[in-house]
């Protein structure tokens, strides 16, 4: 099974209001796709996006990680 893309970080980062969608996402579907621009890449912190989304990391391959539910 393949997971479409179902998010993409730009350049103005991750907000309250993308935390939100997020939980609301994994609420629904447990498992979510999320494309990290380059642009954005150097300032990601997934360890504290983790945190904030209470997801887990499933993969990561360059700008594009799998989370889910935790």
């Amino acid at each position: 099974m393949q997971l479409k893309q179902a998010m993409e970080i730009g350049k103005n980062g991750i907000n309250d209001g993308v935390i939100a969608e997020i939980k609301r996402q994994l609420t629904k579907h447990k498992v979510m796709k999320i494309r990290i621009q380059k642009s954005y890449w150097p300032e990601f912190d997934l360890e504290d996006f983790l945190k904030k989304t209470n997801a887990k990391l499933a993969q990561k391959v360059g700008h594009t990680i799998t989370i889910k539910k935790r």
